[in-house]
This record gives C-alpha cells, structure tokens and sequence, in this order.
C-alpha cells in the first residue's frame, strides 16, 4: 500500500494505492473519520472514492486438442502486463474451473496432464487463461471450447474396502463409453482355499473362483466386457483362507485355547486389454489377515 498526495497537500486528502485481488486501485478518503481500525480482527476500514487501473483482458486465440490428455493453447496480452505469470485453465461445465500449469511471459504452451484421461469423447472442454503481474491481477481471457476426442472408455473405481470382516476386501468400479475389453484375472490364495467372485451389476457374473485347500493356489480365468455408450458397474470380492496350511480350521479371535498364529492373504490383479488398440489397464485388490489356531 503506497500512500499519496494530490498538487498542494494544503488543498488535497491524497489518496492511496491499494493491490487488490482485482487490481491496482486508488483510494480517495473522505475525510475526517475515513479510517477504522477493527482490533478484534486487525483490519483497517477506508471509506471513500475507489478508481481502478483499466486494462485489457487477455485473448485466447485458440485451443488445439493434440491427443487424449495433451493440448495446445495461443493466447496474447497488451504490452502492459509486465512479465506475467500465466495460469492455464480448464472446466468441464464452464463454471468449474482447474488450474493445470503456470508459465511465464510467454503466449503459447502444450500442456499434457493425466487429469484429461478421463474425459471421454464427446465431452465438452472449455479453456481459458488467468494472467496475472505485479500490477494486474486475475484478468481473465475469453473462453475456447474443445469437443474432447481419443478417449472412448474410462475404467473408474469408486468405492475400496480392504481388510474387513475376518479376511475380507472389496473394489466397486464402473466402465464407461464404447470398447471391448478382453479380461484376464490372475488369483493368488496363500495358502490355497481363497475365494473371489466379481459381480455384473447388469448381468451374470464374471468370475467365481474357490481354490483348495493346503499349499498356495494360483488360478487365471479369462473373461470379455463390452460397453456401448453406457455405464456398467461392477464389484469385485475376495476372501482370503479359513484353514492353515495343514487344513487347521482357523478363525479371528484369539482364546486360550487358539493362541498360534497364521497369517492369511490373497490377491487379485485384473488386466484390460483394448481388443482394437491393445492398450492395457489394471486394477489389483489385496486382502490380508492375522488369524488363531
């Protein structure tokens, strides 16, 4: 905050120059009683006439998608703002807005960021710029709306519950858009008598496994999804063994009469693989127990 005065200070308040979220501005006092000061909250109060210093808003020029997270934006500024930090923007309803990297005094960039991976085609993507200097602060460009492309799916977890129930994990996800996945799911029970199931949502089951008792037991099955423009919802289960390797009945509470231990687990790893562009995607679930015998 500078404070100054106006021709003779005989005849002037002066006024002062405030930085501000919006800008510089100059504050005219009104007078005798223009300031307050709030000792609870430490703050001064100035009654009086406010000017701001006008300046252009920034213009994006052009927003360029490049592949299904990368993108190129032209943008440009008046002489005025004095090396700027620039900060770009984007929303997906226009209202919401997600800042994705900051640069200085330059007037284009490509920026790739993992948070347009699932952004599925068809989806509008607006963009925009936020500049800011030592004099100006937030002005704000138009906006450039790109209709989003190169992602037709998107795998999502929604919900994870791991370790619950005496040897027990969870894993709802949903997959969204138009694809064909082939599916494989690789099973670890150590030791053997694990179970894991995934249920369709919409449809019948895409697996139910229960491996034997005894030493560790690794089962692989081999499924295939297809999604049309929709969302199917899935939730996937495993339970770990109730039985020691020596076929021990165990269980989760310890007694004076079960006081050894075992320790229980099982693991599932899924893997998605794209039948037209055999890209891949994975997912894993865990379930781990400490139990009695």
């Amino acid at each position: 905050m500078a404070i100054r005065h106006c021709g003779n200070r005989l005849n002037s308040r002066g006024y002062i120059t405030i930085n501000s979220p919006i800008g510089i501005l100059d504050v005219y006092p009104f007078g005798d009683g223009a300031f307050s000061h709030n000792r609870r909250y430490n703050t001064l109060g100035i009654k009086g006439k406010i000017k701001g210093k006008a300046i252009a808003s920034p213009i994006l020029i052009s927003a360029v998608q490049i592949n299904r997270n990368t993108f190129t934006l032209v943008w440009d500024y008046v002489d005025e703002f004095v090396n700027p930090v620039i900060s770009i923007q984007y929303s997906l309803d226009g209202q919401s807005w997600n800042t994705v990297k900051t640069v200085n005094d330059i007037k284009t960039d490509t920026v790739t960021s993992t948070e347009l991976n699932n952004v599925l085609t068809g989806t509008d993507v607006y963009f925009r710029i936020m500049v800011n200097s030592d004099e100006y602060f937030n002005k704000i460009s138009n906006t450039q709306v790109i209709n989003w492309q190169f992602n037709d799916y998107r795998i999502t977890e929604i919900r994870r519950a791991e370790n619950l129930q005496c040897g027990y994990s969870e894993l709802v996800f949903d997959i969204e858009g138009t694809v064909d996945l082939d599916v494989e799911w690789t099973f670890n029970s150590y030791p053997g008598g694990g179970k894991a199931q995934c249920i369709d949502y919409t449809g019948p089951e895409q697996i139910n496994i229960t491996t034997d008792y005894g030493i560790d037991a690794t089962e692989i099955r081999n499924t295939t999804i297809s999604v049309d423009g929709e969302s199917k919802r899935f939730e996937l289960r495993l339970y770990d063994t109730d039985r020691s390797l020596d076929l021990t009945f165990l269980k989760c509470y310890k007694t004076p009469h079960n006081n050894e231990i075992a320790l229980t687990s099982a693991d599932m790893l899924v893997k998605f693989t794209n039948t037209e562009t055999l890209e891949e995607n994975y997912i894993a679930l865990n379930v781990f127990t400490t139990k009695y015998y």
